[in-house]
């Protein structure tokens, strides 16, 4: 009897854990992209498959029920909020944790205009802080170049994610595997 409850207490533990990414659901709805009037630059014009180094979100986030006041942000269109993420291009959502990815590919940003970029707007307890991908080449279609632009949004005390998506280019060819999502 005593296996059975320290088994039942186990899988129940184990349930709550993952049960947290539930209370996250997706909604489609229009918007209109809008550049950041301010940005902080990550990664400037001709950066491909880097990594930044650990920046502050500037207030606490929330995702599958644990804090981070932290991100990096990879040049191939996702953040995370694992400091100790080495991922790249390999775009699978099911192999890395702690992605928020807007367009996960083989990205990179163009040789003019083009950066990832943040900004953090709005006053406490209501603050939004945005990571922007602004005319990055979809890699897989040098020629002509396609270039696509997005941001990705956290907001304080609710802990909403929003990807916003502006110009989107042409399609990127038949390499192209992109991720678009949120793993916990």
């Amino acid at each position: 009897m005593k296996n059975f409850v320290s088994v039942l207490i186990l899988l129940l533990i184990t349930s709550l854990g993952w049960s947290a990414m539930s209370d996250y659901t997706f909604q489609q709805s229009p918007g209109t992209w809008q550049a950041l009037a301010n940005p902080t630059t990550i990664h400037s014009t001709g950066i491909d498959d880097a990594m930044s180094p650990v920046i502050s979100i500037g207030f606490n986030f929330v995702l599958d029920d644990a804090v981070y006041s932290t991100f990096k942000a990879n040049s191939n269109g996702f953040i995370t909020l694992n400091e100790g993420s080495s991922a790249s291009i390999s775009n699978n959502l099911t192999a890395q944790t702690l992605i928020l990815a807007g367009l996960w590919d083989d990205l990179k940003t163009n040789d003019t205009e083009s950066h990832v970029a943040y900004e953090l707007t709005g006053t406490a307890p209501n603050r939004v802080f945005t990571v922007e991908y602004k005319n990055l080449k979809w890699y897989y279609n040098a020629s002509p170049v396609n270039l696509v632009n997005f941001q990705i949004k956290l907001y304080e005390t609710t802990n909403y994610i929003e990807m916003i998506y502006g110009t989107m280019g042409t399609a990127p060819g038949t390499s192209a595997s992109a991720s678009i999502g949120v793993s916990g």
